[in-house]
C-alpha cells in the first residue's frame, strides 16, 4: 500500500482469509456445510480506508481484512488442531556458525545451468531455510524445523522449484530434498499436530 486506501481486485474469500490471518493452504479448511464455490470460486473486489492519513503497517492491513469478511459475509470461524502429514527438517551434523554480523540476508540468482536457482544465506537462522524449502517444494505440507539448531549460519544451496520440473524434468535438476544433503540436513515425512482455521458459516455478500 502506498496510501491509506486499500484496494484489492479479483480475490476469492479463501484468498482474503489467507491474507487476513497470515495462513498457508494447509491452515485453512472448509466446514461440512460450506459450499466450496462460495469460498473458492467467486471473485470480489475490496476497497477500504485505514484510519488516519498515514500508510498502515502490514499487521494493521491484516486486521482490516479480518474485519471486512466478518461484516460482509457474517462469517463464523473456529480453530481445531489436526494431525497432518508434514516435512520434518532434521540435522545429521551441525552447521558451521556464521562469522558475519547484522540481519539475515538471502540472495538468489539463476545457476549456471539456467534451470536451478542458487541461494546464498548469510547470517540466517534455520527458520529462514524452512520457509524457502516450503516455497521450493510447492506442496500443501508444511516444513517443520526439527534440527535443534539455534544459531545463525552461512550456507548456500542450489535447487529447482518443483513447479518448474512438472512436465519438463531434466538430468541437471536438483530437488530441494537433495540440495540440503551436503549441509548435513534431511527432509523426512511424519505426522504433526497443526492448528487449522475452519470456516463454519458464510452468507451471501451484503449489498453496500
Amino acid at each position: 500500500m502506498t496510501s491509506p486506501q486499500l484496494q484489492l481486485e479479483g480475490y476469492t474469500l479463501y484468498g482474503l482469509l489467507l491474507c487476513a490471518y497470515d495462513l498457508r493452504d494447509y491452515q485453512l479448511s472448509l466446514g461440512n456445510t460450506i459450499r466450496p464455490e462460495d469460498v473458492l470460486d467467486t471473485l470480489y473486489d475490496v476497497r477500504a480506508k485505514a484510519p488516519g492519513e498515514s500508510i498502515p503497517a502490514l499487521n494493521d492491513v491484516r486486521a482490516m481484512l479480518r474485519d471486512l469478511p466478518g461484516e460482509r459475509f457474517q462469517l463464523k470461524l473456529r480453530t481445531e488442531t489436526k494431525e497432518i502429514s508434514v516435512y520434518s527438517l532434521t540435522a545429521k551434523k551441525p552447521l558451521t556458525l556464521s562469522k558475519s554480523v547484522g540481519e539475515c540476508a538471502l540472495s538468489e540468482r539463476a545457476a549456471a545451468d539456467g534451470r536451478n536457482r542458487e541461494m546464498t544465506f548469510s547470517h540466517c537462522h534455520i527458520e529462514r531455510l524452512t520457509h524457502k524449502l516450503q516455497l521450493l517444494l510447492d506442496d500443501h505440507r508444511p516444513v517443520i524445523d526439527d534440527t535443534g539448531l539455534t544459531g545463525m549460519y552461512d550456507f548456500s544451496i542450489v535447487a529447482i522449484p518443483e513447479y518448474a520440473r512438472r512436465g519438463s524434468s531434466e538430468s541437471s535438476d536438483v530437488s530441494a530434498s537433495s540440495a540440503i544433503l551436503d549441509l548435513g540436513l534431511k527432509l523426512e515425512t511424519r505426522k504433526a499436530p497443526i492448528e487449522v482455521l475452519i470456516v463454519e458459516y458464510v452468507s451471501k455478500l451484503k449489498e453496500n
